[in-house]
């Protein structure tokens, strides 16, 4: 049976998730998350601990990757986890001494989305030790292993961000919304008034609040959380290319 705490994580709404880009939840609160809000994967307990582990437990990325399957009614969460990884490959890392990494694609997916610091490289094992922020050791060779950006914005979280901005492109509000995005980038703030917008922005801005990429009240158009990193190297080539 689930412990109490993780019956109640569950069943938080994606607003109070937007805003936790530190700490991660424990595998079983982010697998009870997870299903709780994607009813197809609701018996995928194999399939839904591999998907959590590879994000790191994250809560805004469990949450965004959630809101995405619940919206494209993503079959299984091997489907999603195989987007993810074509979405948005993990680039080859300059590693160093001291720099701050995430753990990927291992033989050991329980290790999968943890975070740690570099030791020292093994040039004969041709591995790298680090240290995990969960405390303990392990080795690891270098295309196992992803730097962190220097905001701390996990690859899982950009790769998740990265395929839910893909089907937006995708849909007949993907233009629009590009536009109402470029506006919060040009700004350089957390929230911008709605009047600022023109109406077809206004409209494509639902797309977006559905994939939890954005808050929108009233008034504003408001983004809280660490995915707005990613939202803003997206944009940030439009915003510099000459009109």
């Amino acid at each position: 049976m689930e412990p109490a705490q993780s019956r109640v994580r569950a069943k938080r709404n994606m607003d109070d998730v937007m805003g936790l880009s530190v700490g991660s939840f424990a595998k079983d609160e982010a697998c009870s998350w997870i299903k709780s809000t994607v009813q197809q994967w609701l018996d995928d307990d194999v399939g839904v601990l591999e998907l959590v582990r590879y994000l790191g437990c994250l809560p805004l990325a469990i949450g965004l990757a959630s809101s995405h399957a619940g919206v494209h009614g993503t079959a299984s969460p091997a489907e999603f986890l195989a987007a993810l990884k074509r979405v948005a490959p993990l680039p080859p890392p300059q590693l160093e001494v001291g720099a701050k990494v995430e753990l990927h694609s291992l033989n050991a997916t329980e290790h999968n989305g943890k975070h740690g610091e570099l030791l020292e490289y093994d040039a004969e094992a041709q591995c790298w030790a680090v240290e995990l922020s969960e405390n303990g050791s392990i080795r690891v060779r270098a295309p196992n292993l992803a730097l962190l950006s220097r905001d701390d914005c996990p690859p899982s979280l950009h790769a998740v961000v990265m395929l839910s901005m893909g089907k937006i492109q995708e849909s007949g509000d993907g233009e629009a919304a590009d536009s109402a995005l470029r506006k919060m980038v040009l700004l350089d703030t957390t929230a911008i008034p709605l009047d600022v917008l023109s109406s077809t922005e206004r409209k494509a801005v639902l797309v977006l609040k559905q994939h939890a990429l954005e808050t929108v009240d009233d008034k504003n158009l408001s983004s809280r959380c660490a995915a707005r990193r990613t939202l803003k190297e997206r944009l940030d080539k439009f915003v510099h290319t000459p009109a």
